[in-house]
């Protein structure tokens, strides 16, 4: 997805392609997404810990700090390089410089799947493939509510952790 996105025309007349980037590699809400500025982003000049602030929409737990990883850090420097007012949105709109329409928004990223063959995903997907992921590669639900900004570990579990994995390992001790 974020091949096609890097060189898909739509996308990159839409300006999504950093914020595509910044949905899979954070699992934020694209509302949370849309409302970082660059006072919410601490960048470090070796890419290995820069940080983003995301204000949470729904608990006081969805209010959180992320550290990105160096290649998303990568990917927005040379966006931050363009002198940019710090008050200003990471994401705003290409046209207004404003705050983007988070339902045109969803609909530019929802054409974007669907060019790249995944029809049935939405931006919230990502969401469900970082907490996936973190689940899978590092075994820890609890890090996954964490980083999406829940409460409750069981939210997560309930409805963001894919569980149709390989069984093959508990045959194996059983």
């Amino acid at each position: 997805m974020l091949a096609v996105a890097s060189t898909d025309p739509e996308a990159l007349l839409a300006d999504v392609v950093d914020l595509v980037r910044f949905l899979a590699d954070t699992g934020a809400r694209i509302g949370e997404a849309l409302a970082v500025s660059w006072d919410d982003v601490v960048l470090s000049d070796d890419h290995t810990s820069t940080t983003v602030h995301l204000r949470g929409t729904k608990t006081v737990t969805s209010d959180r700090t992320l550290t990105l990883p160096p290649w998303l850090s990568e990917a927005l420097a040379p966006r931050h390089a363009l002198g940019v007012d710090l008050s200003r949105l990471v994401f705003s709109g290409p046209r207004s410089g404003e705050l983007r329409d988070t339902r045109n928004t969803t609909r530019y990223i929802r054409e974007l799947f669907r060019r790249a063959g995944y029809g049935w995903a939405t931006p919230h997907s990502f969401r469900r493939t970082v907490a996936t992921l973190i689940d899978t590669e590092l075994g820890s639900i609890g890090l996954a509510a964490n980083v999406l900004g829940h409460a409750d570990a069981s939210t997560t579990a309930r409805f963001y952790i894919n569980r149709k994995s390989d069984t093959s390992a508990a045959a194996a001790v059983l």
